[in-house]
Order: structure tokens, then sequence, then C-alpha cells
């Protein structure tokens, strides 16, 4: 039920079986324009087991997928796991109890930041 740790900060535990946890921040670099910060990493939210009147965990800032919520062993019902945004490097959502054949959505492709000079 808990979320997955980020690059920048943990993630955190959810209530129970009725929410999961938010997915830990990214990190932030500002390698776009050296000001503004766009965050890599973020954790995936956790699953949660009753999800008709609660939710899945939210990924963390930096492209960490959301975690899904049901009890119904179909695929998206009522909410199936998100996968993690392309090109950031988070993990991908916790998937909801029951949905075996669902899987756990996967994670974001990642980015190589080099850095050179002063």
């Amino acid at each position: 039920m808990g979320g997955g740790g980020g690059a920048g900060g943990a993630g955190n535990t959810g209530q129970g079986q009725t929410t999961g946890g938010q997915g830990g921040i990214g990190r932030a670099y500002t390698i776009a324009d050296g000001t503004t910060p766009v965050y890599y990493a973020g954790g995936g939210g956790g699953g949660s087991f009753n999800g008709v009147t609660n939710s899945g965990g939210q990924g963390g800032q930096g492209g960490g997928g959301n975690g899904g919520f049901g009890t119904s062993p179909a695929c998206g019902t009522p909410v199936t796991a998100t996968a993690a945004q392309a090109n950031k490097g988070g993990g991908g959502g916790g998937g909801e109890q029951g949905a075996i054949a669902c899987g756990t959505p996967n994670g974001g492709k990642g980015i190589v930041i080099i850095r050179w000079g002063t």
C-alpha cells in the first residue's frame, strides 16, 4: 500500500487497505534554461484494495505513475494503475488489488544528464 521512493525523497505509507501511498518526489534539475526546475525519477503510487470510494496513490512529481484501485479481477475495473511518464525515469504505479492478470505498469524510460564546464 505504500508508494515507491523517488530520486529526491521516499514515498509515504497509505491508509490501511483503502488508500495507496503517494510516490516519492523526483529530483529537480535546471538543465533546460539554468533556472526552471524540471523533476525526474518520481516514485510510483501504491495500489489500494477498496477502490469504489477510495483511490490509489498519486505518482511522485517527476514522472511517477498513479496507483490503481479496486477489488475486481478485471483490468480497468474500476481503475488500473498507470505507467510512468516517458523519458523521466519514474516508477510505474502499483496494481489494484485482485488485478493479477493486469500486472504492474512499466516504469518510464530514463534520461542521461551530462554536465560539463563549471
